[in-house]
């Protein structure tokens, strides 16, 4: 690049200088040889002045980097850096983070409605075996009701067969399990089954429940004997009333 701009100074200075010859002496470049002669050394010694000086610049050039670098320095100048570092801060290191334990939130807590087991009275607690003839009822007071059972016939092909009975206790509903069909209300087609263990397909139950008592009942066809024409019914009655307060 500096070459460059040596070699354009001396072609401007060169060319600047025949251009002011050509307007202040027009008669040089009008006689021929000598006019050329004449003006040659107007031409030449401009030419060796530029390369003269531009080769004392190229030599005197470290001399003047080490002077500026010198005048300017990082110590006296500090914005003339050469490249801008940013304060080093000291931080602190941070501390241990220690995990706490989050603090405990109350939530209010509403106490169930229900009374204490040792307020009710086990008025009736039984698990009992009848046998009924077939067309006949039986009936007794369990807990606080009357419990009446009628067997009204055995339908089906013997290992198959389906004993029609009814259930009444006064007036509560009585339901079935899954594989125990129920023509009408309280009545029931009640397979044989002779274990309670895994039964509850196969059984009648009662249910009924308030703020002063809890009855439970549940019933099974124990068996089937056709040559006595009677049916065993196995069933267990749980009966609890509020007792009163002394």
């Amino acid at each position: 690049m500096q070459v460059f701009c040596a070699v354009f100074s001396m072609v401007v200075t060169t060319v600047g200088t025949i251009i002011a010859l050509s307007v202040q002496y027009p008669d040089i470049f009008k006689t021929g040889v000598n006019g050329i002669q004449l003006g040659l050394p107007f031409i030449i010694v401009p030419m060796a002045i530029v390369g003269v000086w531009w080769l004392v610049f190229q030599a005197m050039m470290p001399i003047f980097d080490a002077i500026t670098r010198h005048v300017f320095s990082e110590t006296r100048f500090p914005e003339f850096r050469s490249e801008a570092k940013p304060p080093e801060i000291a931080v602190a290191p941070a501390p241990a983070t220690v995990l706490s334990k989050p603090a405990s939130v109350s939530i209010p807590t509403f106490e169930a409605r229900k009374p204490k087991l040792d307020e009710f009275d086990p008025r009736d607690v039984t698990i009992r075996e009848v046998k009924i003839n077939i067309g006949s009822y039986w009936e007794d007071k369990v807990g606080s009701n009357t419990l009446r059972i009628t067997i009204l016939g055995v339908d089906g092909i013997p290992g198959e067969q389906l004993v029609s009975v009814s259930f009444s206790n006064g007036g509560g509903m009585f339901y079935g399990g899954e594989k125990v069909p129920s023509p009408r209300v309280n009545q029931f087609a009640m397979p044989e089954r002779n274990t309670g263990f895994q039964s509850e397909e196969m059984c009648v139950y009662n249910f009924s429940w308030s703020d002063t008592h809890i009855h439970f009942f549940v019933a099974r066809a124990n068996g089937i004997d056709l040559h006595n024409r009677e049916v065993a019914i196995n069933f267990a009655n749980v009966q609890l009333m509020k007792a009163p307060k002394e």
